[in-house]
């Protein structure tokens, strides 16, 4: 997804190859965000198995500053 489409053109080519890079550059920030949330989630729901049955404050505070 690092590639860029440049080709010396005008009219209907120039247009194609202006859309087809903004195709190219919305899917690399959707991949980015996508990867971004999937890492959020994973964490999230690690951190929270770990909580899971804990009921003392400090121990729950010292279990999350031991994962960060």
């Amino acid at each position: 997804l690092n590639l860029k489409i440049d080709v010396d053109a005008a009219g209907e080519i120039q247009v194609l190859q202006d859309n087809i890079n903004t195709m190219i550059a919305n899917l690399r920030d959707t991949t980015l965000a996508n990867k971004e949330q999937d890492w959020l989630k994973g964490n999230l729901a690690r951190i929270s198995g770990l909580m899971q049955g804990r009921r003392d404050l400090d121990d729950v505070a010292s279990l999350i500053m031991s994962e960060l």
